[in-house]
C-alpha cells in the first residue's frame, strides 16, 4: 500500500488508493467506396474504379477548414466511375475507417466504518471515467464517389468523455 507506514492523517487522506483501467483499441471498420452507378443488379451499386489507392489511404481524418475530410483533394481525384456494366474494379469493404481506441478507468478508496457490523463495513469514494482522454470516435466518410461530400467524415456525436463521482457503502 502507498503511503501505508505514514502518518495516520496522511495514509487516511492519500494512502490505500486504487486504481483500475482497461484500454480497447480496434482499428477501422471496413467500408466500401461505390460509384451509385450502372446498377448490376436490384439495388446493387458497382464499385469505383482507383488507380494507385490503398486500403489505409482513408484511416485518417483531416481538418480541412470547418470540415473534417478522410481523403486529400489529391487522393480524390484518384477514383473514377467504373466502364458501363462493370462491377468497378475496387473490392467491397476494401477501405477502413479510422482507428478507435478508448481507456475507461477508476480511482477509488475505501474507509473503514467502524459503526457497522462485520468485516467489510466501509464507506467507498469512486472516481469513474468512461473515454478518460476524450478520443473522438468518427464514422465512415461518405462513400460515395458522386456525392458533393465525398471523403467527409461527420463529427463525433456521442461516446464523449464522461466523468462519475459516487459514494458507496459496503456492509
Amino acid at each position: 500500500r502507498w503511503l501505508g507506514d505514514s502518518h495516520w492523517l496522511v495514509n487516511g487522506i492519500l494512502g490505500g488508493w486504487q486504481m483500475n483501467g482497461i484500454l480497447a483499441y480496434a482499428t477501422g471498420s471496413p467500408f466500401t467506396i461505390s460509384s451509385n452507378r450502372y446498377h448490376l443488379t436490384i439495388g446493387g451499386y458497382s464499385t469505383a474504379d482507383c488507380t494507385g489507392c490503398d486500403a489505409g489511404m482513408t484511416s485518417k481524418v483531416l481538418r480541412d477548414g470547418d470540415t473534417l475530410r478522410a481523403l486529400t483533394t489529391d487522393e480524390i481525384k484518384l477514383f473514377t466511375d467504373p466502364a458501363s456494366g462493370s462491377a468497378g474494379l475496387l473490392a467491397e469493404r476494401y477501405f477502413r475507417q479510422s482507428t478507435r481506441w478508448v481507456f475507461d478507468g477508476s480511482i477509488f478508496k475505501s474507509f473503514r466504518l467502524g459503526f457497522l457490523p462485520g468485516e467489510q463495513g466501509a464507506l467507498q469514494s469512486r472516481f469513474e471515467f468512461f473515454n478518460m482522454f476524450n478520443h473522438p470516435r468518427f464514422g465512415s466518410p461518405t462513400s460515395n464517389i458522386t456525392s458533393g461530400s465525398f471523403g467527409v467524415v461527420s463529427p463525433p456525436t456521442s461516446n464523449q468523455r464522461i466523468i462519475q463521482v459516487a459514494l458507496k457503502i459496503l456492509f
